[in-house]
This record gives structure tokens, sequence and C-alpha cells, in this order.
């Protein structure tokens, strides 16, 4: 059981790593979201996707990612889970390698999308190591040379506190993250692309001067993972108490024997709920702000899309009625359709079905278009 000492302190125990990503996914469903953005499947799946977040779990255990976001037990895995998917989603409209022949492109451009992802994994991996202080029961400090897991194991359990940091420091954060990420997973890689990676890391948060495109996607994947988490806290609930959430840690912070986890995506329920906090009045909203939060995150990342031309935004119409769109899109996050289309009709959003197309009203339109000129008529 977890003890609370006060505000802001929380003692945990080493904690398989197997069992925090299951934590992770119950909540959020976040492994099938990213198996959707994959042709990968299988042991393939398991090795390339999978594999890194547990290898992340055991470096930060149960870590909050800040103070503002992310800021449960386990929450710092769960802000690296959705920057993973995010990007991957990002990397659908992105081109790394445009002088390379198209015979080399397809390949190549497989490789440094995995190597986006891994880059984005370990940087938002960072943020925990960052923004807390891991302390154990005798007064050591965790210096972030060794997985958290291993670390706690030998020394009986750990204390966690808010260091006072409020931004990164992207040179210290991309030095930790590199000698975090797994030399195996890439040692096959060309030199470019792993070059591409290691430069990409822990990028910052506002740079100066040229990016290359998978340090600004790494960038816009991070960033992007925290305003949605902000935007979702700011719309539906109080803002938290400054400290962990004991409600939360009670059924997570226990230690279990590991077990080999599976190929197939993880699914199992948490061992207990989380207790959400007070949910506040949710007047004068804009429908689709009073959408599911994951719904509501489908159609922002939607705009984004469509606001950086992604190709996906050719299958958006746009006119004075509204917008329409395969409804197979709303299944594209790994969420099921049937279910977004209901929660779009309680809404009011639907206007109807023209075969294998829905189309919303113009309130949506103007949700999607939100900074993008010449789309609307």
């Amino acid at each position: 059981m977890a003890e609370v000492k006060k505000i802001g302190f929380m003692n945990f125990n080493a904690t398989a790593p197997i069992d925090i990503l299951q934590q992770v996914d119950a909540s959020c469903n976040v492994l099938k979201s990213i198996a959707t953005c994959t042709t990968d499947s299988g042991e393939k799946f398991h090795k390339k996707y999978i594999l890194p977040l547990l290898d992340v779990a055991s470096w930060i255990q149960l870590l909050p990612s800040a103070k503002d976001h992310h800021t449960e037990p386990g929450g710092g895995l769960r802000f690296v889970a959705q920057c993973g998917f995010i990007a991957l989603r990002l990397c659908e409209g992105a081109i790394f390698t445009p002088a390379n022949k198209s015979e080399f492109r397809h390949s190549l451009e497989r490789q440094y999308i995995h190597a986006a992802y891994l880059s984005v994994v370990y940087s938002a991996m960072t943020y925990s190591m960052w923004m807390t202080k891991v302390i154990s029961d005798d007064g050591e400090i965790w210096n972030c040379n060794e997985r958290l897991h291993e670390w706690a194991a030998a020394r009986g359990g750990y204390r966690v506190e808010w260091a006072g940091e409020t931004a990164i420091n992207p040179k210290v954060c991309s030095f930790r993250a590199s000698r975090a990420v797994p030399i195996d997973l890439i040692a096959e890689y060309p030199s470019d692309v792993v070059n591409e990676l290691m430069n990409s890391l822990a990028p910052d948060p506002h740079p100066i001067g040229h990016e290359a495109v998978m340090q600004k996607l790494v960038r816009n994947a991070i960033a992007k993972a925290i305003d949605m988490e902000m935007k979702a806290l700011a719309k539906q609930y109080v803002a938290p108490a400054p400290g962990f959430h004991a409600d939360i840690a009670d059924g997570m912070a226990q230690q279990h024997a590991s077990e080999p986890i599976s190929s197939e995506v993880l699914s199992s329920q948490p061992v207990t709920a989380p207790v959400q906090p007070q949910e506040i009045a949710q007047d004068n909203k804009n429908p689709i702000e009073l959408l599911e939060i994951m719904h509501l995150q489908m159609f922002e990342l939607f705009r984004d899309q469509i606001k950086n031309g992604d190709p996906l935004a050719k299958r958006f119409k746009f006119d004075e009625t509204g917008v329409s769109f395969p409804l197979r899109l709303l299944s594209s996050h790994g969420l099921l359709a049937t279910v977004v289309e209901a929660d779009l009709r309680k809404k009011g959003l639907v206007i109807g079905k023209d075969g294998q197309n829905i189309k919303l009203k113009p309130i949506v339109s103007k949700f999607l278009t939100d900074g993008v000129s010449g789309v609307l008529l």
C-alpha cells in the first residue's frame, strides 16, 4: 500500500514494468492506438513498439511527468506512450528522404518513422527525470544513471518529490536519453537514420534556426501531448492538487512478479480504477468541445493534420453546409467508429450519412479549419 507522507510526497516500491504499462494502457487504451499506426504485427510489433515502452517503465517506474500535466503515479509513462502515438500520426505526413530514389525511399522511410518513435519516447521519458527528485529511505538521491526499477529494488523503495523545475534542460535531457536508447533496435539502421535519431533527442521547446524533419516532429509531438492534456484538464476537471493522487497509487505502487508480455496489444483492466476529480460545469461550451476526451483529441489531431497539409486532409470535403469525410476515419485512432458516431449524434453534430461518408455540421468545419486559410467555400 502506498504511504502518503504529505502533499507532494509519496513512497513507492519497485514495480514490474509490465504492471505499470498495463495500468497505463487500461486508463487510455494507447497501445491499440499505436498499433493502428503501423503495419507491423506480432513479435515485430512487440519488439519495435512495446519493448521500448517497457524499457522506459523500468527507467522511470511510477514517476509523474510534470507538475501541470500527467501528474499521477505512472503519468510519466502515459505521457511517453501518448507522445509515441502522436509522433506516429505526424509521421504520416512527413517525408524524411526526399532526395532518395523511390525504390529506396519506402524502406528508408519506415526506418526513419521507427527512429522518430524511439526518439520521442526516450525524449519524453526525460521529463520525469528532470521534473522530479527520487530519494531512497536512507536519503540517497537517484542520479538517473541506472534504471529506477533496479535502483529502487536494491534500496527497498523510493520517495518522490518535485524538483522545482519548470522547463527541461535540453542538453542534460538529450544526454540522458541517448544513454537509454536501446542500441540493438537500431543496430542495422543506416548511420544517417541513427544520427538523426540521436540529434533529435530532447529537442529545445523553443528552437532557433534550422530544424531537421525528425527533430521538428519530436518537438511537435511532445508539445501536442502536453497541450492535449492541459486542455482536457481545463475542459472537464477542477485543477488537480499539487501532489500525487493516492487513490490511484494504492492499486499501482505494489511490487509484482514480472511475466513475459504477450505480443498482442495489452488490454488488461486496472487493479484500482482512477478516482476522477470533481467535474465542473460545462455551460456555454462549443458542442464539439463536449465530446468524450479521446474523441475530441482525435478531431484535434485531424485539425493539426489539415493545418500542416497532411495527405489525410484531402479526405475532408468542406462546403458552406458542413464537412464530409469517410466514416472509417472515425476508427483510425483505435476507437470504435460506431461509438464516436453515437457521441457526435448525441452532441447534435451529425447532418447525415451518404454511403461510406459522414457529414457533420458547419461548427465542426470551423473547428477543423481554425487557423487555416482558403479551405472553406
